[in-house]
């Protein structure tokens, strides 16, 4: 578990920890963020989209992902990264829908009433350049049929890292504020929370230690918790120039 980071750090990090894994290894972080933050879908298109000095203003900051997806406002929220062989049990499919039993078996265990969804679903009313928390894809941990975790991924050099956002507090409205094209995004649908869910909010304790007895009985093994090795930090340090850079964030 590491403390709330800075958007570039974050990302700069699960990327040092998918190209540095080792053989027969695997590992899963869990994070906040140090200012609230808007992150991009490794190939979405955000230029010219959203207003860069009110978000400056407000001490939101901005980082594009080095996976896919859609827009997502980081916050009061959980984050974790899982990073994994990809011919784990058969590969990409099969690790995100281990990823997403491991926080049904977490949230079950807080008294959330989630579950798995069976099939895909988009708001009608929301554009292609929608969030993430929009809708939600088959085996998706949803409550009430709205989004509680989103997730995205990347494959490299034989590695999978997945990461996402379990929401605290319901604060993907935020979007629209910053976008300059607000009558074409509608916030329509826009997920669910902890706080809407059970009516109260988990101490982060709580919240953690849920979430690691999930993988735990999910995916088995040994696991131990472990600082960045000497390996992971290069590839920090690295993959830092990128996360930080404007041309890479706001490159489409």
């Amino acid at each position: 578990m590491d403390e709330p980071l800075s958007g570039q750090v974050n990302m700069a990090r699960d990327h040092a920890l998918l190209s540095a894994l080792g053989k027969n290894e695997a590992s899963l972080r869990i994070y906040g963020w140090k200012n609230p933050t808007i992150s991009f879908g490794r190939n979405e298109r955000v230029r010219g989209h959203y207003d860069k000095k009110l978000a400056s203003d407000e001490g939101v900051e901005f980082v594009r992902r080095p996976t896919g997806g859609k827009a997502v406002y980081h916050d009061r929220e959980l984050t974790y990264s899982v990073v994994l062989p990809s011919a784990r049990r058969w590969g990409i499919r099969s690790i995100y829908r281990e990823i997403n039993c491991a926080f049904l078996e977490s949230l079950v265990s807080l008294g959330v009433p989630a579950s798995v969804a069976h099939h895909s679903h988009r708001s009608p009313h929301v554009s292609n350049s929608g969030f993430c928390f929009q809708g939600y894809a088959a085996g998706e941990v949803i409550v009430d049929g709205k989004k509680l975790v989103g997730s995205a991924q990347v494959r490299e050099k034989g590695s999978i890292l997945q990461h996402g956002s379990l929401l605290i507090a319901q604060e993907q409205n935020s979007l629209e504020r910053f976008c300059f094209e607000r009558e074409n995004t509608q916030c329509e649908g826009n997920g669910t929370s902890l706080i809407e869910v059970i009516g109260r909010e988990p101490t982060w304790g709580t919240l953690v230690a849920a979430v690691l007895e999930g993988f735990k009985s999910v995916f088995g093994g040994e696991w131990c918790e472990v600082g960045l090795r000497e390996t992971e930090q290069e590839a920090e340090a690295h993959f830092l120039e990128r996360y930080s850079s404007v041309s890479w964030t706001w490159r489409k």
